[in-house]
């Protein structure tokens, strides 16, 4: 609901005009969002002043300039009246009504303790430790430092930043929201975690069940287990969905298309760079397979193919370029991984996706250094260990896909050159860092 529709109804609510649907839409709206509750009682007020003013003016009139009452106005406006006061006195008791109650602080400089109560409004903020609190609606969430966390009502919460373990599996918390400066993630009886970055962006991933996310632009869509999406900020912001394969050659994944032979970057001509440089060449690894791998429709036939990836040298700052032959709106970006070793069994460190995609119409001068663009667009950040939960390494899915795209009807950009500066996977100690198997870079124009 926009702030111009609230303050419609709020209008219609007080002179009585509102139906029962838009009234439904008025009391849900004010018990969620509690800077619109303080506006809703002022205007109350401000209406009550105004009808005493309005009755102390026609109690001096002439008697014989009077008007006959009206039976059936007195009793709307009683009616209508009596609606109001009834709102306000609920809002003034779920403004007073808690929302949630801190149940365990470990290690933190919050002033909140267990046994405290939080109402609408109510801020937590952590820069060392962690918090568990449960919701009204009996939601948990885990909140991990550093983080900043507002409740926003006995079944919704705002995270400005950091990290939330969300759960929700009871019948009054069905549709427990987090939200996020860019979008809400919406339980659908499940666990999942959203992290937010300083500069807005944010990330969701499924531990168990589903979680409906909402973007302005994008509808609804539905995540399940196993799944992630992230939201990276910008003018347009860009969708990121990460998920896993079943780890076959067909490379079968929940959504996400395996990789395709007619995509609008079948064509373009793959090139391998020392990171920041003024376009330095370097050669792949040595065990690695050519770079026109990258959009040959193909992706590895089992899960330790070196030469059917493409993977730059241990240790090096590398990045990828795509020249697609010509600028074209990009409509989506999907990158595809597959790594378990059959030398160091069970490891799948080349599996993870770590890296920065920037685009750009004309070739710029140099490459681009961390968050300076030096002429290159930054479309997305991704870390699919960050999505996955990876603590140790084989908690990492083996077969992964990454699917970056914009909003319904709007392109990321109009692109020639794609790079994606990839960032390898640290070793124990006295090991190079290695860089993941990429299989297969797709690229879809509007």
């Amino acid at each position: 609901m926009s702030e111009i529709n609230f303050r419609d109804l709020v209008d219609q609510h007080l002179n009585g005009t509102i139906s029962h649907d838009d009234f439904d839409r008025l009391k849900e709206w004010l018990r969620d969002h509690s800077d619109h509750r303080e506006e809703y009682l002022s205007a109350v007020k401000m209406d009550t002043l105004l009808r005493e003013i309005a009755g102390q003016n026609s109690e001096v009139e002439s008697p014989r300039l009077a008007a006959k009452p009206n039976r059936r106005l007195l009793l709307l406006s009683m009616v209508s009246a009596l609606a109001v006061l009834g709102l306000a006195a609920f809002l003034l008791f779920q403004t007073a009504a808690p929302a949630a109650k801190i149940t365990a602080v470990s290690d933190t400089d919050s002033k909140w303790e267990p046994g405290d109560y939080l109402q609408a409004s109510d801020r937590v903020e952590l820069t060392q430790g962690k918090l568990s609190l449960t919701f009204s609606s009996g939601a948990t969430t885990e909140l991990h430092a550093p983080v900043l966390f507002e409740v926003s009502s006995a079944n919704s919460a705002f995270l400005h930043y950091g990290n939330a373990v969300s759960r929700a599996d009871t019948d009054a918390s069905h549709g427990f929201t987090i939200l996020t400066p860019y979008g809400q993630f919406i339980d659908q009886g499940t666990e999942f975690l959203t992290t937010v970055r300083r500069d807005g962006s944010s990330q969701m991933h499924v531990s168990s069940g589903e979680v409906d996310v909402a973007v302005k632009g994008f509808g609804r869509q539905r995540i399940r287990k196993g799944s992630g999406i992230g939201i990276e900020s910008g003018s347009v912001p860009v969708m990121i969905r990460i998920e896993q394969g079943e780890e076959s050659s067909d490379f079968l994944f929940p959504s996400i298309t395996p990789p395709a032979h007619t995509d609008d970057g079948k064509t373009a001509n793959a090139q391998l760079f020392q990171s920041g440089s003024d376009w330095q060449e370097i050669p792949p690894h040595r065990e690695s397979g050519s770079l026109s791998l990258l959009t040959d429709g193909f992706a590895q036939s089992t899960q330790d193919q070196p030469e059917e990836s493409l993977f730059p040298p241990n240790g090096a700052d590398a990045a990828i370029l795509l020249d697609l032959q010509k600028a074209i709106p990009v409509a989506m970006i999907r990158t595809y991984s597959w790594h378990l070793s059959e030398v160091d069994v069970g490891t799948r460190r080349r599996a993870v996706q770590r890296y920065t995609v920037w685009g750009s119409k004309e070739k710029p001068k140099q490459l681009p250094i961390a968050e300076e663009a030096r002429g290159w667009t930054r479309i997305a950040r991704v870390d699919t260990d960050a999505f996955f939960q990876v603590a140790e390494d084989p908690d990492r899915p083996a077969q992964q896909a990454c699917e970056l795209f914009s909003s319904d009807g709007q392109s990321l950009g109009k692109f020639r050159y794609l790079l994606f500066d990839v960032v390898p996977t640290p070793m124990p100690t006295g090991i190079p860092p290695q860089h993941t198997f990429f299989g297969e870079i797709d690229v879809i124009a509007e």
